[in-house]
């Protein structure tokens, strides 16, 4: 069977709409933004009641150079979603000069 099995939920779409989103009878999956901060992850789930059993936290990709996060950042919010059981998804970059892509 095909279909949409999920969104990626971006700039425009807030933390309480997200949250409500997740709310489905349908394991419709939504993703949220990786590089939330921890209040906002505790927001989505103690306020707003999201069902973490339908998030993923993934990072953006953006085919520019110097635009991933660092190594800190990237480490404190995937340990926060892992805290949260909600899986991680993140794109590596190529390596070498001029390479475009996850």
């Amino acid at each position: 069977m095909y279909g949409l099995s999920g969104i990626r939920c971006n700039e425009g779409i807030d933390i309480k709409h997200q949250a409500k989103l997740s709310q489905n009878r349908l394991n419709f999956k939504i993703f949220i933004n990786g590089s939330y901060v921890v209040n906002d992850i505790n927001y989505l789930i103690l306020f707003y009641k999201a069902n973490v059993n339908n998030l993923i936290s993934c990072y953006n990709f953006y085919p520019q150079r110097y635009t991933g996060a660092d190594i800190d950042s990237f480490c404190l919010n995937q340990s926060e979603s892992v805290v949260n059981n909600i899986p991680f998804a993140s794109f590596v970059t190529l390596l070498g000069k001029d390479k475009i892509g996850p």
